[in-house]
């Protein structure tokens, strides 16, 4: 950010030469100099107004693709960079608080307030758009957020296995009704789901996970932009009885479906062999993604 403010400013200064100079009948001959452009940040923390955040950038190319993480985690995904690196630029980076990002001084947080900073990291680092935007878990809230405040910005998405608005009301609805002889993992299982958001102070990166749904549910339609929703097959839920854990898993996975369809141009993939983190578990299964929404963004 500092060297944009002194490319800045001399840019000003050349200008208000060139002007005395023209008024005075002595000005000089030629084209007006240029600034040179900002070299991006491709590794280290860049100021965004008080804190920093780290980001990390490898290959060419355009469009970008900026990777997002799941809450309270961090990216490190060296074999999706090294595989989608010679085809486009790739980044991700650390959220305020994790990793090698400084905390904010604004508690709690929304994916608004998230995509906020990531917006000034990218600006201030230099990391030209457009942006295919990847984002695991709850990210998949944050990455909507980012194509609402910002829609000329985006032309393309992937989700991993993303969080859903609606989840706790969806998951209650498949529940079984309540009754005295529920065994003890299911009547544990409701009580969490019935308790609904954590308090922002007790949540990873005092998030406030409700305020950050009611900012998803506001984003609407992606209109026909290349979306990709990765939906874990593979989840769990703790050994609940019977066949409770699967019509659970296919109401995670329907409510992928519906994500897919945010986007006239979205398509939906089951990842068979993976749980929550289907980066790590099928991590060629996130490449094909990533790579198909850059292909169809050139286009």
């Amino acid at each position: 950010m500092v060297r944009a403010k002194v490319f800045r400013a001399l840019g000003l200064v050349v200008g208000l030469v060139m002007i005395v100079g023209v008024l005075a009948g002595c000005g000089p001959s030629g084209p007006t100099p240029v600034p040179p452009t900002p070299t991006p940040t491709l590794k280290g923390k860049v100021d965004i107004g008080g804190y920093s955040l780290y980001i990390q950038c490898a290959g060419e190319g355009s469009p970008t693709v900026v990777m997002d993480h799941g809450l309270g985690s961090i990216w490190r995904p060296v074999a999706i960079v090294d595989a989608v690196k010679p085809q486009t630029r790739i980044c991700f980076y650390d959220r305020a608080g994790l990793g090698s990002s400084d905390p904010s001084p604004k508690k709690p947080r929304t994916s608004g307030d998230m995509m906020k900073d990531l917006h000034a990291l990218l600006t201030n680092a230099h990391i030209a758009g457009p942006y295919v935007l990847v984002g695991h878990s709850i990210a998949g809230f944050n990455v909507r957020v980012y194509a609402k405040l910002y829609p000329e910005e985006v032309v393309g998405m992937v989700m991993i296995d993303p969080a859903y608005p609606d989840w706790i009301e969806r998951w209650l609805a498949v529940l079984p009704p309540e009754s005295a002889d529920d065994p003890t993992e299911l009547k544990d299982f409701r009580a969490g789901l019935k308790a609904g958001y954590l308090d922002p102070s007790m949540a990873p990166e005092n998030i406030d996970t409700e305020a950050s749904t009611a900012e998803t549910r506001a984003c609407g339609s992606l209109g026909d932009i290349p979306l990709v929703v990765l939906s874990a097959a593979r989840d769990g839920f703790g050994g609940l009885p019977g066949d409770l854990e699967q019509r659970l898993q296919q109401e995670w996975n329907t409510m992928h479906k519906e994500l897919s369809q945010l986007s006239s141009n979205g398509t939906f993939v089951l990842a068979e062999k993976s749980g929550h983190s289907i980066h790590q578990d099928e991590p060629q299964l996130v490449i094909d993604a990533i790579l198909k929404v850059v292909a169809e963004a050139r286009k």
